[in-house]
């Protein structure tokens, strides 16, 4: 098996004569570098690459020959999605030709976005490339949604409830205010808020991984304009989605909807989301799908829009009928995200209609996985938005009520 690993330095080329190949225009990289730390904490259900890998420099073809016989059984292959490519393989006798495989969906190790804002990261860890709008709008989104309810469970007191809600607020001006985006502005609060939120209850302490990234914010790439309307979602088309991405829309709500379906079922019968089979069993399609959808993408503003549905752990000491009402609502913020596409009608998608409706969902999601003493005995108010500016402070049992 080759996997690079005995190799030096990361950015060089592979040499002629490893594994007996001859290279062109192969290039080492570890993932320590691109996400660091990958041995520490991670998201659940999170698949992370293996840790070292060749790349093709510049995006430019690459070829690896043998003038000797030798058997090529399998390779893990990914794109960067935003340009698909193809393989050729060339034999003694056949040549075969397939496209590559849809790269996985851009997500970080928890343990990563707790850290303070000079770990974020520099570069994209789907291909290397210098972090865009997208991969710290991603960075964002986890970090809310996913990673904030693990730091608040972690507290056995009240935390600090302003801070969190503080969390929705710099969110919104990723995703509900991002028709111009956060692209000129850093992401310096929500990665800070998070650090803030985590710290206390020791999750995510930079001192324990001594191998973490160290780079300043005046490292970060640099804003392309201080102007809020130059945002990447600005780039957006304004056409219709096509026919194969309306199909692999529909390909993901479907099983999104059947997954529900049953945890609320489950649920109805006395059956906690974590023992609920039929429920389970749909999650890898789920992902599956939505990986598949949000590789449709034709550009990155597209897969910035595309990708803003999350999932998320349940509390184990979340009320069954709590859990109902919060899954039931969320099946209509996933319809309201799914019809704000326009595939029914192919008109252009209804952009801000697609944010409100993804937060909500999303929100939703952070408050199942939140222990429920949150809403109780140590409140933590969050902001549910109805439209670009208008919002609802509320607490996760308030917001499962409605």
């Amino acid at each position: 098996m080759i996997n690079f690993i005995n190799l030096p330095t990361n950015g060089t080329p592979i040499p002629n004569g490893y594994a007996e190949l001859d290279w062109i225009n192969f290039y080492r990289m570890s993932t320590n570098v691109l996400l660091t730390p990958m041995k520490a904490a991670q998201l659940s259900g999170a698949v992370l690459p293996s840790t070292t890998f060749a790349y093709n420099n510049g995006g430019a073809s690459t070829t690896f020959t043998s003038a000797n016989m030798f058997n090529f059984t399998s390779a893990w292959l990914s794109t960067d999605g935003a340009n698909p490519t193809t393989t050729t393989l060339v034999g003694e006798t056949t040549t075969t030709t397939q496209p590559s495989s849809s790269v996985p969906l851009l997500r970080f190790p928890a343990v990563y976005l707790a850290q303070q804002q000079h770990l974020a990261p520099l570069v994209d860890p789907r291909n290397g490339a210098p972090s865009d709008e997208y991969s710290r709008y991603v960075m964002a989104s986890q970090q809310i949604w996913q990673v904030l309810p693990v730091c608040l469970n972690m507290y056995d007191s009240h935390p600090n409830s302003n801070q969190a809600e503080n969390m929705t607020k710099f969110y919104t001006n990723y995703s509900i205010k991002a028709g111009g985006a956060y692209q000129w502005y850093h992401p310096t609060y929500v990665t800070d808020l998070m650090a803030n939120l985590c710290s206390p209850v020791g999750f995510g302490d930079p001192v324990s991984d001594a191998d973490l990234i160290k780079t300043e914010v005046a490292a970060m790439p640099a804003p392309t304009s201080n102007v809020a309307n130059n945002g990447q979602l600005k780039q957006l088309s304004g056409k219709p989605l096509s026919g194969d991405q309306c199909t692999k829309l529909r390909a993901f709500s479907s099983y999104h909807d059947q997954e529900a379906t049953a945890a609320i079922t489950c649920a109805q019968n006395g059956i906690p989301p974590a023992s609920c089979a039929a429920s389970i069993a749909l999650k890898p399609s789920i992902q599956a799908s939505l990986a598949a959808w949000v590789a449709s993408a034709g550009t990155e503003a597209q897969r910035q829009l595309f990708d803003l549905i999350w999932d998320g752990d349940v509390s184990p000491n979340l009320p069954l009928d709590e859990f109902i009402n919060q899954k039931s609502a969320m099946m209509q913020d996933h319809m309201r995200w799914e019809m704000s596409f326009n595939c029914a009608t192919g008109t252009p998608p209804d952009v801000k209609g697609i944010q409100l409706a993804a937060s909500s969902h999303g929100l939703r999601h952070l408050c199942m996985a939140l222990d429920p003493k949150f809403s109780t005995t140590f409140p933590v108010y969050f902001r549910h938005y109805r439209s670009v500016y208008y919002y609802d402070r509320e607490t996760c049992a308030e917001l499962a009520n409605k």
